[in-house]
């Protein structure tokens, strides 16, 4: 088994011969704890994946953690800079001169492992309330049609649902 597919070097060469494949697993609620669901395309892997069949399975999130600090000591205000920092700087990180992944991050994603919340640093939390957009009419309606086709088997999530249409809204760009 080897987590970080796309990003293995280890499987860089492994597989040319077409004994070896990624396994498909089908997304399941019961995986959202700990797993992430993936695709992983013949583009990502040539040597294990087929161009006319993407593989959906599942990956591992990936989160970045600093160290708790008390309010208003040095720490916590010198952790806030870099927050703001990266925060302020984050647009930068997705043009095309920099990794594709910068565009998988979810900057105000929920902190938790797997089931306890962690606590966000508090300059962190500070900038996502100034930065969150208004309310939006689409995305309720969008929320509300996901929680009753939750209610059917097979359904995806309401979770899953709110990472497809922010998702979807990344790529459409904004509105006009």
């Amino acid at each position: 088994m080897v987590l970080g597919v796309k990003e293995a070097p280890a499987l860089n060469d492994f597989g040319g011969d077409g004994r070896f494949h990624i396994v498909n697993i089908a997304w399941s609620p019961t995986l959202e704890p700990v797993y992430a669901p993936a695709h992983v395309t013949a583009a990502d892997r040539p040597n294990l994946g087929s161009a006319l069949n993407p593989v959906e399975t599942v990956g591992e999130p990936m989160a970045l953690v600093a160290l708790d600090a008390a309010p208003g000591s040095s720490r916590a205000d010198a952790l806030g800079r870099v927050a703001r920092a990266f925060f302020d700087n984050y647009d930068g990180l997705l043009g095309d001169d920099h990794d594709p992944h910068w565009r998988d991050v979810n900057l105000a994603a929920d902190p938790s492992w797997p089931t306890e919340p962690w606590p966000r640093l508090a300059a962190a939390q500070s900038w996502l309330d100034a930065k969150k957009p208004s309310a939006d009419g689409s995305l309720d309606a969008f929320r509300a049609s996901a929680k009753s086709a939750t209610d059917s088997a097979g359904w995806p999530s309401a979770a899953d649902s709110d990472r497809l249409y922010d998702g979807l809204t990344r790529l459409r760009g904004p509105t006009q």
